[in-house]
C-alpha cells in the first residue's frame, strides 16, 4: 500500500488522481477453489459439477465480512496515498461483468459472487452512510456490458466489446 505512492511520486507528473478499486479473482476465486477443492486450473470434470450444488448468497458474504473488507481495501489505499502527501481527486468502485460463461472456467460460484458484490456495493453507495462509501462512486461495468456468448469473453477477462462498454463507462467520471 506505501510503494505505489511513491512511484507516483517519483515518475508522473502532477495530474488529478482517480482511483479505481474493484473485487475481482482475488474474492471469488479463493471462494471457488475452497468448494471444489482445487485450483481452477486444475479443475477436472466433477470439479467443474461440484459448483452446480452451492448456492452463493448475502448471508455468504456478511459471513465472510466481505463489505467491511472491500472498505479496509479502500480506506488502505487512501492512507497510503495521504503517507506521501497525494491527494486522491475521486474513487470510483468498478464493477466486473458476468466473464467467465463456462464452468470449467468456474462461471457458477465466480458470477454468483461477482453479482452479490455488485449489490453490496451499489448500495452501500447509495446509502452514503459510513466511511469510506460516502466518497466513493459507482462504476458499473455489470451493467454497461452483458455476455450472452461465451466467445464475448476470454476466460475471465474480456473481448473488445466488453472493454469498450468499460470505456464508455469510464468516460462518464473522468469527462474525457
Amino acid at each position: 500500500r506505501h510503494v505505489w505512492p511513491q512511484l507516483l511520486v517519483q515518475k508522473l507528473t502532477t495530474r488529478p488522481i482517480i482511483l479505481v478499486i474493484q473485487s475481482s479473482m482475488w474474492d471469488s476465486l479463493a471462494v471457488l477453489e475452497g468448494v471444489v477443492g482445487t485450483r481452477i486450473s486444475k479443475m477436472d470434470d466433477a470439479a467443474s459439477e461440484k459448483q452446480r450444488t452451492v448456492s452463493i448468497t448475502r448471508s455468504n458474504m456478511t459471513e465472510w465480512n466481505w463489505l467491511d473488507r472491500a472498505a479496509s481495501l479502500i480506506l488502505s489505499f487512501l492512507e497510503g496515498a495521504r503517507a506521501k502527501g497525494l491527494s486522491v481527486e475521486q474513487i470510483l468502485w468498478r464493477t466486473n461483468p458476468n466473464c467467465p460463461l463456462l464452468l470449467k472456467e468456474g462461471s457458477l460460484i465466480v458470477n454468483a459472487i461477482s453479482e452479490l458484490q455488485a449489490q453490496l456495493i451499489a448500495e452501500a453507495i447509495a446509502k452514503k452512510e459510513s466511511s469510506p462509501w460516502d466518497i466513493v462512486s459507482l462504476l458499473d461495468w455489470r451493467s454497461a456490458f452483458v455476455a450472452k456468448d461465451p466467445k464475448q469473453c476470454d476466460k475471465v477477462h474480456y473481448r473488445k466489446d466488453g472493454y469498450g462498454a468499460y470505456l464508455e463507462e469510464l468516460r462518464k467520471f473522468v469527462g474525457v
